[in-house]
Protein backbone atom coordinates (compact mmCIF):
# COMPACT_ATOMS: atom_id res chain seq x y z
CA UNK A 1 0.00 0.00 0.00
CA UNK A 2 1.26 3.48 -0.93
CA UNK A 3 -0.32 6.54 0.68
CA UNK A 4 0.60 10.20 0.07
CA UNK A 5 4.12 9.36 -1.02
CA UNK A 6 5.77 12.37 -2.70
CA UNK A 7 7.79 11.89 -5.87
CA UNK A 8 11.43 12.83 -5.49
CA UNK A 9 11.59 14.64 -8.82
CA UNK A 10 8.15 16.28 -8.47
CA UNK A 11 7.48 17.23 -4.81
CA UNK A 12 3.96 18.56 -5.51
CA UNK A 13 2.79 15.16 -6.80
CA UNK A 14 1.91 12.39 -4.35
CA UNK A 15 1.47 8.73 -5.21
CA UNK A 16 -1.23 6.49 -3.79
CA UNK A 17 -1.88 2.83 -4.47
CA UNK A 18 -3.31 -0.31 -2.95
CA UNK A 19 -4.25 -3.87 -3.88
CA UNK A 20 -7.22 -5.75 -2.45
CA UNK A 21 -8.90 -9.08 -3.11
CA UNK A 22 -5.69 -11.12 -2.97
CA UNK A 23 -4.65 -14.48 -1.46
CA UNK A 24 -7.83 -16.28 -2.40
CA UNK A 25 -10.10 -13.68 -0.75
CA UNK A 26 -11.82 -11.77 -3.56
CA UNK A 27 -13.34 -8.37 -3.00
CA UNK A 28 -17.09 -8.98 -2.86
CA UNK A 29 -19.98 -6.53 -3.02
CA UNK A 30 -23.56 -7.72 -2.71
CA UNK A 31 -27.07 -6.32 -2.63
CA UNK A 32 -30.42 -7.94 -1.86
CA UNK A 33 -33.42 -7.06 -4.01
CA UNK A 34 -36.99 -8.27 -3.56
CA UNK A 35 -39.45 -8.12 -6.47
CA UNK A 36 -43.11 -8.80 -5.78
CA UNK A 37 -46.24 -8.74 -7.93
CA UNK A 38 -49.68 -8.44 -6.39
CA UNK A 39 -53.26 -7.91 -7.46
CA UNK A 40 -54.75 -4.54 -6.59
CA UNK A 41 -57.62 -4.70 -4.12
CA UNK A 42 -59.65 -2.10 -6.08
CA UNK A 43 -59.52 -3.76 -9.50
CA UNK A 44 -58.00 -6.63 -11.43
CA UNK A 45 -54.76 -4.91 -12.37
CA UNK A 46 -51.41 -6.42 -11.47
CA UNK A 47 -48.68 -4.22 -10.04
CA UNK A 48 -45.00 -4.94 -9.54
CA UNK A 49 -42.82 -3.48 -6.83
CA UNK A 50 -39.08 -3.68 -6.30
CA UNK A 51 -37.87 -3.66 -2.70
CA UNK A 52 -34.50 -3.68 -1.02
CA UNK A 53 -35.32 -6.23 1.68
CA UNK A 54 -37.63 -9.19 2.16
CA UNK A 55 -39.33 -7.52 5.15
CA UNK A 56 -40.78 -4.88 2.84
CA UNK A 57 -42.72 -7.50 0.82
CA UNK A 58 -45.31 -8.36 3.45
CA UNK A 59 -48.53 -8.02 1.43
CA UNK A 60 -50.91 -10.91 1.96
CA UNK A 61 -52.16 -10.53 -1.62
CA UNK A 62 -48.74 -11.12 -3.19
CA UNK A 63 -49.03 -13.43 -6.18
CA UNK A 64 -45.28 -13.58 -6.82
CA UNK A 65 -42.40 -12.85 -4.50
CA UNK A 66 -38.79 -13.09 -5.62
CA UNK A 67 -35.87 -12.32 -3.35
CA UNK A 68 -32.51 -12.16 -5.13
CA UNK A 69 -28.99 -11.47 -3.88
CA UNK A 70 -26.70 -9.99 -6.53
CA UNK A 71 -22.95 -10.18 -5.93
CA UNK A 72 -19.83 -8.95 -7.66
CA UNK A 73 -16.51 -10.68 -7.01
CA UNK A 74 -13.20 -9.12 -8.05
CA UNK A 75 -9.73 -10.55 -7.49
CA UNK A 76 -6.38 -8.75 -7.39
CA UNK A 77 -7.90 -5.28 -7.68
CA UNK A 78 -5.11 -2.72 -8.01
CA UNK A 79 -5.72 1.01 -7.81
CA UNK A 80 -3.05 3.63 -8.54
CA UNK A 81 -3.74 7.34 -8.12
CA UNK A 82 -1.31 10.25 -8.54
CA UNK A 83 -2.51 13.78 -7.84
CA UNK A 84 -0.90 17.17 -7.61
CA UNK A 85 -1.74 19.82 -5.00
CA UNK A 86 -0.17 23.21 -4.26
CA UNK A 87 -1.32 24.99 -1.10
CA UNK A 88 -0.86 28.44 0.36
CA UNK A 89 0.97 27.59 3.56
CA UNK A 90 -0.05 30.71 5.49
CA UNK A 91 -3.71 29.75 5.04
CA UNK A 92 -3.06 26.15 6.02
CA UNK A 93 -1.11 27.13 9.13
CA UNK A 94 -3.95 29.38 10.28
CA UNK A 95 -6.55 26.61 10.13
CA UNK A 96 -8.13 25.77 13.47
CA UNK A 97 -9.10 22.26 14.55
CA UNK A 98 -12.76 23.00 13.78
CA UNK A 99 -11.80 24.21 10.29
CA UNK A 100 -10.08 20.89 9.51
CA UNK A 101 -13.38 19.06 10.07
CA UNK A 102 -14.79 20.91 7.07
CA UNK A 103 -13.25 19.62 3.79
CA UNK A 104 -14.14 22.90 2.05
CA UNK A 105 -11.92 24.80 4.49
CA UNK A 106 -9.02 22.56 3.49
CA UNK A 107 -9.79 23.13 -0.20
CA UNK A 108 -9.84 26.88 0.42
CA UNK A 109 -6.09 26.73 1.10
CA UNK A 110 -5.52 25.77 -2.57
CA UNK A 111 -5.45 28.72 -5.00
CA UNK A 112 -8.43 28.70 -7.37
CA UNK A 113 -8.34 29.60 -11.06
CA UNK A 114 -10.82 32.26 -12.35
CA UNK A 115 -13.67 30.56 -14.22
CA UNK A 116 -16.29 31.76 -16.68
CA UNK A 117 -20.04 31.14 -16.41
CA UNK A 118 -19.64 27.68 -17.99
CA UNK A 119 -17.14 26.58 -15.36
CA UNK A 120 -14.18 26.77 -17.77
CA UNK A 121 -10.94 28.56 -17.07
CA UNK A 122 -10.72 32.12 -18.34
CA UNK A 123 -7.03 31.50 -19.03
CA UNK A 124 -6.69 27.94 -20.41
CA UNK A 125 -2.90 28.15 -20.18
CA UNK A 126 -2.93 28.75 -16.40
CA UNK A 127 -1.05 26.27 -14.22
CA UNK A 128 -3.00 23.61 -12.36
CA UNK A 129 -3.14 24.13 -8.60
CA UNK A 130 -4.80 20.76 -8.02
CA UNK A 131 -5.10 18.03 -10.61
CA UNK A 132 -5.56 14.31 -11.05
CA UNK A 133 -2.32 13.32 -12.77
CA UNK A 134 -2.78 9.59 -13.19
CA UNK A 135 -5.46 7.03 -12.42
CA UNK A 136 -5.34 3.31 -13.13
CA UNK A 137 -7.53 0.44 -12.01
CA UNK A 138 -6.98 -3.17 -12.93
CA UNK A 139 -8.20 -6.56 -11.80
CA UNK A 140 -7.30 -10.13 -12.56
CA UNK A 141 -10.84 -11.50 -12.68
CA UNK A 142 -14.39 -10.29 -12.15
CA UNK A 143 -17.56 -12.35 -11.81
CA UNK A 144 -21.17 -11.33 -11.40
CA UNK A 145 -23.40 -13.71 -9.45
CA UNK A 146 -27.00 -13.99 -8.31
CA UNK A 147 -28.64 -16.25 -5.76
CA UNK A 148 -32.37 -16.85 -5.60
CA UNK A 149 -33.27 -16.82 -1.89
CA UNK A 150 -37.03 -17.20 -2.31
CA UNK A 151 -38.39 -17.18 -5.85
CA UNK A 152 -41.97 -18.07 -6.74
CA UNK A 153 -41.41 -17.12 -10.38
CA UNK A 154 -40.05 -19.84 -12.65
CA UNK A 155 -38.18 -17.25 -14.72
CA UNK A 156 -36.29 -15.84 -11.75
CA UNK A 157 -35.47 -19.37 -10.58
CA UNK A 158 -33.53 -19.81 -13.83
CA UNK A 159 -31.73 -16.46 -13.55
CA UNK A 160 -28.64 -17.91 -11.73
CA UNK A 161 -28.21 -20.47 -14.51
CA UNK A 162 -28.55 -17.80 -17.21
CA UNK A 163 -26.01 -15.61 -15.48
CA UNK A 164 -23.63 -18.57 -15.21
CA UNK A 165 -23.78 -18.90 -18.99
CA UNK A 166 -22.94 -15.20 -19.38
CA UNK A 167 -20.02 -15.62 -16.95
CA UNK A 168 -18.72 -18.67 -18.81
CA UNK A 169 -18.87 -16.86 -22.14
CA UNK A 170 -16.97 -13.88 -20.72
CA UNK A 171 -19.87 -11.49 -21.34
CA UNK A 172 -20.16 -10.21 -17.75
CA UNK A 173 -16.41 -9.74 -17.44
CA UNK A 174 -16.40 -7.78 -20.69
CA UNK A 175 -19.20 -5.57 -19.35
CA UNK A 176 -17.31 -4.92 -16.11
CA UNK A 177 -13.99 -4.26 -17.87
CA UNK A 178 -15.58 -1.77 -20.28
CA UNK A 179 -17.40 -0.03 -17.43
CA UNK A 180 -14.17 0.35 -15.46
CA UNK A 181 -12.31 1.66 -18.51
CA UNK A 182 -15.08 4.15 -19.21
CA UNK A 183 -14.89 5.40 -15.61
CA UNK A 184 -11.10 5.81 -15.84
CA UNK A 185 -11.38 7.70 -19.14
CA UNK A 186 -14.03 9.95 -17.62
CA UNK A 187 -11.88 10.81 -14.59
CA UNK A 188 -8.74 11.33 -16.66
CA UNK A 189 -10.25 13.85 -19.09
CA UNK A 190 -10.90 17.60 -18.93
CA UNK A 191 -14.34 17.11 -17.40
CA UNK A 192 -12.87 15.93 -14.09
CA UNK A 193 -10.45 18.88 -14.08
CA UNK A 194 -13.38 21.28 -14.47
CA UNK A 195 -15.03 19.63 -11.47
CA UNK A 196 -11.85 20.20 -9.44
CA UNK A 197 -11.56 23.81 -10.60
CA UNK A 198 -15.18 24.50 -9.68
CA UNK A 199 -14.76 22.90 -6.24
CA UNK A 200 -11.75 25.09 -5.52
CA UNK A 201 -13.57 28.24 -6.61
CA UNK A 202 -16.54 27.46 -4.35
CA UNK A 203 -14.47 26.28 -1.38
CA UNK A 204 -14.33 29.60 0.47
CA UNK A 205 -18.09 30.09 0.02
CA UNK A 206 -18.83 26.65 1.44
CA UNK A 207 -16.39 26.92 4.35
CA UNK A 208 -18.39 28.07 7.36
CA UNK A 209 -15.55 30.31 8.46
CA UNK A 210 -15.09 31.90 5.05
CA UNK A 211 -15.91 35.56 4.48
CA UNK A 212 -18.46 34.73 1.75
CA UNK A 213 -20.04 31.70 3.44
CA UNK A 214 -23.56 33.22 3.49
CA UNK A 215 -23.52 33.59 -0.31
CA UNK A 216 -22.78 29.92 -0.91
CA UNK A 217 -24.70 28.24 -3.73
CA UNK A 218 -26.09 31.56 -4.98
CA UNK A 219 -23.87 31.51 -8.06
CA UNK A 220 -23.52 27.87 -9.02
CA UNK A 221 -22.22 26.71 -12.37
CA UNK A 222 -23.16 23.43 -13.99
CA UNK A 223 -20.38 21.49 -15.64
CA UNK A 224 -21.56 19.82 -18.82
CA UNK A 225 -20.50 16.31 -19.68
CA UNK A 226 -20.12 15.24 -23.29
CA UNK A 227 -21.18 11.64 -23.86
CA UNK A 228 -18.48 9.73 -25.71
CA UNK A 229 -19.03 7.12 -28.40
CA UNK A 230 -17.70 4.46 -26.02
CA UNK A 231 -20.34 5.40 -23.43
CA UNK A 232 -23.12 5.09 -26.00
CA UNK A 233 -21.81 1.72 -27.20
CA UNK A 234 -21.58 0.47 -23.61
CA UNK A 235 -25.16 1.61 -22.95
CA UNK A 236 -26.36 -0.29 -26.01
CA UNK A 237 -24.38 -3.36 -24.92
CA UNK A 238 -25.96 -3.27 -21.44
CA UNK A 239 -29.43 -2.77 -22.95
CA UNK A 240 -29.07 -5.80 -25.24
CA UNK A 241 -27.84 -8.11 -22.47
CA UNK A 242 -30.46 -6.99 -19.93
CA UNK A 243 -33.16 -7.10 -22.61
CA UNK A 244 -32.30 -10.71 -23.45
CA UNK A 245 -32.41 -11.69 -19.77
CA UNK A 246 -35.78 -9.98 -19.35
CA UNK A 247 -37.27 -11.71 -22.40
CA UNK A 248 -35.95 -15.07 -21.22
CA UNK A 249 -37.55 -14.61 -17.79
CA UNK A 250 -40.89 -13.61 -19.34
CA UNK A 251 -40.78 -16.55 -21.78
CA UNK A 252 -40.05 -19.08 -19.01
CA UNK A 253 -42.87 -17.68 -16.89
CA UNK A 254 -45.25 -17.90 -19.86
CA UNK A 255 -44.32 -21.52 -20.62
CA UNK A 256 -44.65 -22.45 -16.94
CA UNK A 257 -48.13 -20.85 -16.66
CA UNK A 258 -49.27 -22.50 -19.89
CA UNK A 259 -48.28 -25.95 -18.65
Amino acid sequence: MIFLQPKNSEPFIVENGFTIGTQGKPLTASAQVAISAFQSESDDRFETFIHRTLSETSRTSDLERNVLVFSLEMTDVQVLVDFMVTMEMHLFENLSVSDINNPYCLLATIPAMPLDTDGKRIDPSSTDMASLIYLALSMNHAKLGVECIACSSAGFQELPAMLSILNASGTTEEMIDRSVQLLIDLLNNDWSQRIIDRALQDASDKCQYGATYESAFLNTTTTSLLVSREAVELGVFYSLVLGELFMAIVAINHVNESS
